[in-house]
């Protein structure tokens, strides 16, 4: 086993687009603005990004460890200032068909 709390996996892609059954689009359809809510609340806790993503920041410094540094840079020197937010999600979906 690996020893190391952080690794790396891989996550399925396809080149091509591919058809999603109706009841599946539907599904996903339907859970896209809870899940939507969901990162959004994620993303406004401060302590829990950076407990969850600490040795993940460690194994990738370059990115996602600038990232969070960046995120906690802000926090710290403009405290409540932010008065709105965008987010620019992209989710994609495939199907399990096993």
């Amino acid at each position: 086993g690996d020893a190391h709390p952080a690794h790396l996996v891989h996550a399925p892609f396809t080149l091509h687009p591919s058809p999603v059954p109706r009841p599946a689009f539907e599904e996903a359809y339907a859970l896209a603005l809870p899940f939507s809510d969901l990162v959004g609340r994620l993303a406004e806790d401060a302590n829990f990004l950076n407990e969850t993503l600490a040795e993940v920041a460690k194994a990738d410094s370059h990115f996602t460890g600038r990232l969070l540094g960046i995120c906690n840079q802000v926090r710290s020197e403009a405290p409540g200032s932010q008065v709105g937010d965008m987010s620019i999600l992209r989710c994609d979906y495939f199907v399990d068909q096993a």
